[in-house]
């Protein structure tokens, strides 16, 4: 099984909880940590939580960032620093990510990710306030 973890809102809500668990998990899982930033950034703030890919934590990180760029995917920076794309082009990705890299089950705390989901195999999982909500029924086999 290849589970997908959102960083932000999902791991960085409770970095110890989910480094226990995406431990425990990839012992007989394949763990891929799928979310914005590039991946150099994204391997930088899980360091930060002592979440690392030696230990292992997870096997893989997929960067929406990178994804959108290999695509040539028009994209630019706010004075913060955060990335932006189009709205549809941002919203796929992750569902894109998934399909390319036959994930299971993708854990994310935004709902905008959803509906990209319906049309392919991986199942989506909303986190919110700390609890798991199944959506997406659509896509049952």
């Amino acid at each position: 099984m290849i589970l997908g973890i959102d960083l932000h809102g999902v791991i960085d809500s409770d970095p110890e909880v989910f480094k226990a668990f995406m431990k425990a998990v990839s012992i007989h899982n394949f763990v891929y940590v799928i979310s914005g930033p590039p991946a150099e950034q994204i391997s930088e703030e899980l360091k930060s939580f002592g979440i690392n890919q030696t230990v292992p934590h997870y096997t893989r990180i997929c960067s929406v960032v990178d994804h959108l760029t290999s695509k040539k995917v028009p994209m630019w920076q706010d004075e913060r620093g955060r990335w932006w794309a189009s709205e549809e082009d941002w919203w796929c990705s992750k569902a894109e990510i998934c399909d390319q890299y036959k994930v299971d089950i993708m854990i994310d705390d935004k709902e905008l990710f959803e509906p990209y989901f319906r049309s392919i195999k991986t199942h989506f999982l909303l986190y919110k306030d700390k609890n798991l909500i199944k959506t997406g029924e659509e896509n049952e086999d």
